[in-house]
């Protein structure tokens, strides 16, 4: 449950960073089908507060090839 979560609030993090500053990982994606519950956000986001934690950043890569990226967005 902690790494649905984890991911998710990351993913948030990802589009503000996304359309407030500049794209921040070509090969980041969210590896889960559902979004948590609010309520389970909530529990995470002040878990995180109160422990310390802060978000890391992104891996800064290189965008994929042309046939590569068609290959990732057609189905199978």
């Amino acid at each position: 449950m902690w790494n649905i979560l984890a991911y998710y609030v990351y993913g948030l993090k990802f589009v503000y960073e996304y359309y407030f500053k500049n794209l921040p990982s070509w090969s980041w994606y969210y590896p889960y089908y559902f979004a948590p519950l609010l309520t389970d956000i909530q529990y995470y986001l002040g878990h995180m507060i109160s422990q310390g934690n802060s978000l890391g950043p992104f891996q800064v890569d290189q965008p994929f090839q042309p046939f590569k990226q068609l290959l990732c967005i057609l189905p199978k």
